[in-house]
């Protein structure tokens, strides 16, 4: 499976993300990382905890509401060996995550490093079926403060189609909120 999801000019600025290039020199890489003030992760959260949130749900809930929801489910990776993933794998910035570092219990994998702006590619090689499972993209801000939590940004993304993971290309779209579900700003 693979998904694509684009970072416009005003949200790589916004967010100190690098301008796509074909060559980045590694020195000018590592100066940007420092500056990237975003963490984007990908989760992997258990179908059944999800639809079963997703049905707790009411049908007035915002995007806030379920962004903070889908938050609170605990990070849990196939079991270890049937998950690979690639991010932007064509580019000189290109990250694979490979079987053996994808254990069930590992935290979400942080992608701002091997993203920049423009369309930036995930490619999920799936070593067995994933049906259980639900990928998120999250963005949430860097905390100002080591104490700091940050904040929760919505999902990049959401499919309804719950026998295939068939992300369409999409914008970014970043909408700060608390951690009580209201907007910042």
């Amino acid at each position: 499976m693979e998904c694509s999801f684009e970072i416009d000019q005003e949200t790589a600025s916004r967010w100190n993300f690098p301008p796509s290039s074909n060559h980045p020199s590694e020195a000018a890489t590592k100066a940007q990382e420092l500056k990237t003030n975003l963490h984007l992760q990908i989760c992997c959260l258990p179908r059944i905890v999800v639809d079963s949130m997703m049905e707790e749900m009411t049908s007035g809930a915002t995007i806030q509401d379920l962004a903070m929801a889908t938050s609170q489910i605990e990070n849990h990776w196939p079991t270890t060996g049937h998950l690979i993933i690639k991010v932007n794998p064509q580019s000189k910035i290109a990250r694979t995550w490979l079987p053996h570092e994808l254990k069930p219990t590992s935290p979400p994998v942080l992608i701002q490093n091997c993203v920049r702006q423009g369309i930036n590619t995930v490619q999920f090689i799936q070593l067995s079926g994933m049906s259980e499972h639900v990928f998120v993209l999250f963005a949430i801000e860097k905390p100002s403060h080591p104490d700091d939590g940050g904040f929760v940004v919505p999902p990049v993304q959401k499919t309804s189609d719950r026998d295939s993971f068939n992300f369409g290309p999409s914008k970014v779209s970043v909408t700060l909120i608390d951690r009580e579900g209201h907007p910042i700003g």
